[in-house]
């Protein structure tokens, strides 16, 4: 899914922008779940350093890599898409519900879980 005919298709004309790569790398943290304790906020925070420091040398991240937690990640894996990916995502989730997969848009203080609780005013 990477290089050859994927690069035939202009990066804006689809959300994923990083078509010409030639190669992905994924970097997991994972720990024993006997450790889990002291093991998973030293793995995570490796984890995230590793991918920061890396990300300058690539060519971007892919989409469904990012989790509800990855919101700095988002504009370097939507790149020329993200605005019109945004712009989609307003007009067509204006109440931000389809949010816990992809951090497409960064959530206002007013659409914490105490305001998703308020019942709907419409």
């Amino acid at each position: 899914h990477a290089g050859g005919a994927v690069n035939r298709v202009p990066a804006d004309a689809t959300a994923f922008d990083a078509r010409r790569l030639e190669w992905s790398v994924v970097i997991s943290g994972c720990w024993p779940r006997d450790q889990e304790a002291t093991m998973k906020n030293r793995c995570e925070a490796w984890t995230l350093e590793t991918v920061r420091a890396l990300l300058p040398h690539s060519v971007g991240l892919y989409p469904t890599d990012l989790g509800p937690e990855d919101a700095e990640f988002v504009p370097a894996a939507f790149k020329t898409s993200l605005g019109r990916l945004q712009e989609l995502k307003k007009e067509w989730d204006p109440k931000n519900r389809f949010s816990c997969a992809l951090p497409l848009l960064q959530q206002p203080a007013e659409n914490s879980a105490e305001a998703a609780e308020k019942p709907e005013q419409e």
